[in-house]
């Protein structure tokens, strides 16, 4: 028996739902919320309508808006999102309309509002939103995400995607476009948990870096990944295996982040596009291949050479 699950959706606003770059008028609509102008494209508005009205599927915000919660509901209401967005993440030090600031004791007295923080105050915001609302799957679309600073060795919060999370980072300049909601979109029809072998669902979700692995041999074959991984091609091919190595560490970091670099070309530009570019020199990379870059831990160079080439901005 199949049962559709609860699925979440984390999102920030600014540089998501709000593009940092201004735009025109023609392309994008900018409305006043508060002393801060703020702008959209209605395109991606009106997709991220639609999936958060699927079956299964629940918004929360977990964005710096949740400071002044009055202005986030403006912000709902301007945009359509009023009822689509049900849940709130925790914020440490939520103002409120009389002037005052209400604490959240949930949150380290340590905790910081850098995202390069390794308190990032929105690591603990969805690790208690999670808490709470108890979603089978978790999305997460924040622009600093790319950036954030995390314990090392802790991977769970890198950009990635697997059966249970599909954590992404746009672009601040552009926000999300429809070709990245597309992709997001194909990851929630994919919802369903078998019931029957919930416990092994469960184990493996978990197992993001080995799933990941196996996803990227069957797109660029083991040699491929072997190399972007930093490991032997045996151990590459023992991943495909239920009892082989589990990938850790330096390695499992490079395998999430080449996922969420494969899944963000190929859902603009298609496989074999995407393909090319991981194999191929790249002037973003000063000619070196993504394959390369990705070994060396240039996360930051790789990703901006994966959004230009989104964009269409890549010369390569």
């Amino acid at each position: 028996m199949r049962t559709p699950s609860l699925t979440l959706i984390a999102l920030d606003i600014d540089g998501v739902l709000n593009p940092l770059e201004r735009t025109s008028a023609t392309t994008g609509v900018a409305s006043m919320i508060g002393e801060w102008m703020v702008q959209r494209h209605q395109p991606v508005i009106d997709r991220l309508q639609r999936l958060l009205a699927l079956p299964g599927v629940e918004g929360a915000w977990l964005t710096t808006w949740l400071e002044m919660p009055w202005l986030l509901d403006q912000f709902e209401e301007e945009l359509g999102l009023t009822g689509l967005v049900p849940h709130r993440a925790p914020h440490p030090s939520a103002r409120t309309r009389t002037g005052g600031t209400a604490f959240d004791g949930r949150f380290d007295a340590d905790v910081s509002f850098s995202s390069a923080s390794q308190q990032w105050w929105k690591i603990r915001s969805a690790e208690l939103l999670i808490d709470l609302v108890k979603p089978s799957r978790f999305a997460w679309l924040d622009d600093d995400l790319s950036r954030a600073g995390r314990p090392q060795g802790d991977i769970w919060w890198r950009p990635g995607v697997s059966r249970s999370r599909f954590l992404f980072a746009p672009d601040a300049r552009t926000g999300l476009t429809v070709p990245q909601l597309d992709a997001l979109e194909e990851w929630l029809r994919d919802s369903e948990v078998d019931t029957r072998t919930g416990d092994e669902t469960k184990s493996s979700s978990l197992n993001g870096p080995t799933e990941d692995a196996r996803n990227l041999i069957s797109v660029l074959g083991p040699t491929l990944v072997a190399t972007l991984s930093g490991v032997d091609r045996s151990v590459a091919r023992s991943w495909m295996s239920s009892d082989g190595d589990v990938p850790s560490g330096e390695v499992a970091e490079r395998l999430l982040f080449a996922r969420d670099a494969w899944q963000r070309v190929s859902a603009a530009e298609g496989d074999d596009v995407a393909r090319a570019w991981f194999v191929g020199g790249n002037p973003w990379l000063k000619d070196d291949t993504a394959i390369m870059a990705i070994r060396e831990g240039r996360f930051a160079e790789v990703s901006a050479a994966a959004q230009a080439l989104v964009d269409d901005s890549w010369s390569g």
